[in-house]
């Protein structure tokens, strides 16, 4: 294995779990020279297991607002770097150059083949990717990383 993100990811693919109630799994780093150029991103059987040690998960919040479906957003940004992953301490960080990939609330995709995108190296922030579930049930996807 190739180490490409270096403050959380030792892996460059594996499956993620996918939070209900607009809950995500995220994958940040402090230098983004370690960063590849393409993700990939597809839903897979729930019944797949979970990479360990793959990126973090942000619990969602408790919501009758949407149904029972499949699909995700994808997004990147820079953040304030953050003690913990969690919806407060997302909420209470400053959030810079947000681009989305794939997907809106509106309409989620069920894959995701898209270059990185707004890539700068702000020296106290660190570069995230969200892969958000905007549903009520959970949802598991894999995620790949590649240099091309």
């Amino acid at each position: 294995m190739i180490k490409i993100f270096t403050t959380r990811v030792t892996a460059k693919s594996g499956i993620v779990f996918l939070p209900p109630y607009d809950g995500a799994w995220m994958n940040c780093t402090n230098d983004i020279t370690t960063i590849v150029n393409k993700s990939s991103i597809k839903l897979v059987d729930y019944s797949t297991p979970v990479t360990p040690g793959f990126g973090d998960y942000v619990a969602g919040r408790s919501s009758d607002k949407r149904i029972r479906g499949i699909g995700f957003i994808v997004y990147s940004s820079f953040v304030e770097p953050v003690a913990s992953f969690s919806i407060s301490a997302l909420d209470n960080s400053a959030v810079y150059n947000m681009f989305g990939y794939c997907g809106t609330d509106e309409y989620p995709t069920i894959q995701c083949d898209s270059p990185i995108m707004g890539l700068s190296n702000p020296p106290t922030q660190q570069w995230c990717i969200t892969i958000t579930n905007p549903f009520n049930n959970s949802q598991k996807a894999y995620v790949s990383f590649s240099p091309d």
